[in-house]
């Protein structure tokens, strides 16, 4: 998808994009384990090869991607009337 008003003297982009996928395993009711990552990249063309764009929007945050396992739990508590 090119934007509006796309300025092509910058170089040609080629793609920017964050994924967040994770596993949820629920060993036991109301108890979670969640595996997952939160990846970022973007491309661009530079000369005749494709190189990872540090400068674009999502491509800066690159450096910042990460793995991560979650865990959580759910106190089987309610406020009643």
């Amino acid at each position: 998808v090119v934007p509006l008003l796309y300025d092509y003297d910058r170089g040609a982009r080629y793609g920017a994009v964050y994924f967040k996928p994770e596993l949820d395993i629920m060993p036991i009711d109301s108890f979670h384990i969640c595996i997952g990552a939160d990846l970022y990249f973007a491309w661009k063309k530079d000369g005749d090869e494709i190189v990872s764009d540090a400068n674009y929007k999502t491509g800066l945050f690159q450096n910042d991607s990460n793995i991560y396992i979650q865990l959580k739990y759910k106190w089987d508590y309610e406020l009643r009337k």
